[in-house]
């Protein structure tokens, strides 16, 4: 269960770099951290529906109405990354995605599966948590290093980890099968 700072310093350390104490410091590498770290952060979580990372709520019809084209329209949450899912499972909605928000021809309550911006890095999986680091590693590797080499290894490195990450967060949830959808059950 490691905190920003410390999978910061994680990637530091593994670049030869000593850590940061924070990222409110006025030293160089503290700046360049604060800067690049939160972008990082969204860019890994949005990447692959981490199950640390994943949401379900309902959405209410938004009071503004789409000019044309929808009947409804739905604001996004505060904390949505990605949107997974738009209505319940095997009967997903038709919608169109338009800057904060969702339109739809359907109205009531909205389910709604999205990645969220889970902030606090001690829910993290380890895999996603290593895969911070590398990704990090990646960003900050020629800035530290100075060697196109050490970027090339780091990539490689990445790209393992995020292999590896994946696989094993979706192996945590049984296997989609074909008998699942309501008009096959029809059939």
């Amino acid at each position: 269960m490691a905190t920003s700072i410390e999978i910061f310093n994680a990637a530091a350390t593994i670049l030869g770099q000593s850590g940061i104490s924070s990222f409110d410091t006025e030293d160089v590498l503290s700046r360049q951290a604060k800067a690049i770290y939160n972008l990082t952060r969204d860019e890994v979580l949005r990447a692959h529906p981490w199950n640390c990372a994943v949401k379900r709520i309902s959405l209410a019809a938004s009071a503004d109405t789409p000019l044309f084209d929808y009947t409804y329209q739905y604001t996004l949450p505060s904390d949505w990354l990605k949107t997974l899912q738009v209505g319940e499972y095997g009967v997903e909605s038709d919608y169109r995605a338009e800057g904060r928000s969702l339109l739809l021809n359907e109205s009531g309550p909205l389910y709604f599966r999205y990645i969220y911006k889970n902030y606090d890095e001690t829910t993290w999986d380890s895999l996603l948590t290593m895969t911070m680091v590398y990704s990090l590693c990646e960003k900050f590797s020629y800035l530290i290093t100075g060697s196109p080499n050490i970027l090339e290894l780091v990539s490689a490195k990445l790209k393992e980890c995020r292999r590896e990450a994946r696989a094993v967060d979706g192996q945590d949830e049984p296997p989609e099968s074909f008998g699942d959808y309501p008009l096959r059950q029809v059939r």
